[in-house]
């Protein structure tokens, strides 16, 4: 997922979860970073099913 802040008040907070297993890849577009972070993107799997409906929610699908 990605996120851009381009501003925020000074009590502004985010917070992140993440599946088991895996952990932040923060990355800042600086160069360098790609093409490694694209490959890395390209391996993230899918979730078994919609992490907020279940089964019932959105059809998952890999776009490229």
């Amino acid at each position: 997922m990605a996120h851009k802040n381009d501003g925020a008040s000074a009590d502004f907070r985010v917070v992140g979860a993440y599946p088991a297993g895996t952990t932040p890849d923060m990355q800042y577009g600086k160069p360098g970073e790609r093409p490694g972070t694209d490959r890395d993107i390209a391996r993230v799997g899918l979730p078994a099913a919609d992490p907020v409906r279940g089964a019932a929610g959105a059809v998952w699908r890999k776009t490229t």
